[in-house]
């Protein structure tokens, strides 16, 4: 299995396996990562992480096309941009001249339990139109520039700064998004026999799917399956595959015999210790421990 085809804890998880020649610094926050990496032209996508991710561009020359959730776009690489990745969305960056790249990533998880409950952020961290062209105000890349010009996190000012400012930055962004309550779900999702079908092939299948393929089958653009799929069942079919081995793993576990590596091999997985990260953190116990309390 390549790392393009693996899942990953975290942002900082996924570089380190993919491109760590790149990568310059890594600082560690209570509720977020800042990453540093320096890139030259070529192909720098990213696999989906259970993450919100902010990234600046301060230094860069030449040309870059992107899709990060909502469409491709084209833009230049010296005009500063900060853009916005939401969580469990693969991403697409073609770049055309070297660059720098500042920053922060959120586990969106965590995040909610530390923001106030009247900020309202969206549910699955998607913020809409946010995510189809680079963030038009630049205070979002000056937060993160100051954040990266500071060295000793380990410093309670600095500690404080740090908080103040990603709290702020999250603020700004239901700002800019509209959102001071949560977006409904509106019509334009999949049809009743596009989603049984698109679950099937999820459900029969035992490796990380091909979003293109896996459009093909209903007719459609991966951009247009990938919005009316996630209206139709409330997930990106990322989380949703995740969702569907899960419920394989737990029915496996507490009805059949079968060791923990087979069950892993039975849900697509190379080893139980993919499994077991991915139980402990979807369900919060390991699977050992799901098969003991189910057999009671």
């Amino acid at each position: 299995m390549g790392e393009m085809d693996r899942q990953f804890e975290s942002y900082v998880d996924f570089y380190k396996a993919e491109y760590a020649s790149t990568i310059k610094r890594v600082t560690t926050l209570p509720f977020a990562t800042l990453l540093g990496v320096e890139q030259t032209a070529g192909d720098w996508s990213d696999v989906p992480v259970p993450e919100l991710v902010v990234a600046f561009n301060p230094t860069g020359k030449g040309t870059y096309s992107a899709d990060i959730g909502a469409g491709r776009y084209n833009d230049r690489l010296d005009r500063k941009v900060t853009v916005l990745v939401a969580p469990d969305t693969a991403t697409s960056f073609q770049m055309t001249g070297h660059h720098e790249l500042q920053l922060a990533t959120l586990p969106f998880s965590r995040l909610k339990t530390l923001v106030r409950d009247d900020l309202r952020l969206p549910e699955d961290g998607d913020f809409g139109a946010l995510h189809s062209a680079p963030l038009a105000n630049p205070l979002f890349g000056q937060m993160i520039g100051a954040m990266f010009d500071l060295t000793d996190p380990a410093d309670p000012a600095t500690g404080l700064f740090f908080e103040s400012t990603l709290l702020a930055m999250v603020s700004m962004l239901t700002i800019e998004a509209g959102r001071p309550a949560p977006k409904p779900l509106h019509r334009g999702g999949l049809a009743d026999w596009q989603v049984r079908r698109a679950s099937e092939a999820l459900r029969e299948s035992h490796a990380n799917f091909d979003l293109t393929t896996l459009a093909n089958t209903v007719g459609l653009s991966p951009y247009h399956f990938s919005r009316a799929f996630k209206q139709s069942t409330g997930l990106p079919p990322h989380r949703y595959q995740i969702m569907l081995r899960i419920e394989r793993a737990k029915d496996l576990l507490a009805n059949t015999t079968l060791p923990i590596c087979d069950v892993a091999a039975a849900i697509g997985y190379d080893d139980q210790g993919q499994l077991a990260r991915l139980f402990r953190r979807e369900v919060g116990v390991t699977p050992s421990q799901y098969r003991r309390e189910r057999r009671r």
